[in-house]
């Protein structure tokens, strides 16, 4: 099950592809994740401890979640989420449009900065699929 989080969060979150197999999807994870250490200042433990579910409560990781989701036209300029986005990308790994609303419903209802909101958005995808 925690495979299925990398390729979740990285196809909901990140990616609008939903084509590849997981290798390559971890493999473009990492990619995004090191163009945007350099951004941030994150680390490559901090991207470690994600992939085993541990998601450092530090602004540096934050902001590279942050840094992911808006490479990934998740979020604009100014730190709003794409929703309708998000609910196609989920519904087509799900392939369940009821499923997707709900996970989306539940995991987007997180308050704080837009840096909070990135990071509970992902957490909280992570934490709703163990």
């Amino acid at each position: 099950m925690k495979n299925f989080f990398v390729v979740f969060v990285a196809n909901v979150i990140f990616f609008s592809s939903v084509e590849c197999n997981h290798e390559e999807i971890h493999s473009r994870l990492i990619a995004l994740a090191n163009s945007c250490i350099g951004d941030t200042g994150a680390t490559p433990e901090m991207i470690d401890k994600a992939f085993e579910g541990d998601f450092p409560e530090d602004s540096t990781f934050k902001e590279m979640i942050f840094c992911m989701g808006k490479k990934e036209h998740y979020f604009d300029d100014a730190g709003v989420l794409d929703e309708d986005k998000m609910r196609n990308d989920i519904k087509e790994i799900t392939g369940d449009e009821a499923s997707a609303n709900a996970l989306v419903d539940k995991c987007l209802s997180q308050s704080g900065t837009t840096l909070d909101k990135a990071f509970n958005t992902a957490k909280c995808l992570y934490n709703s699929l163990h």
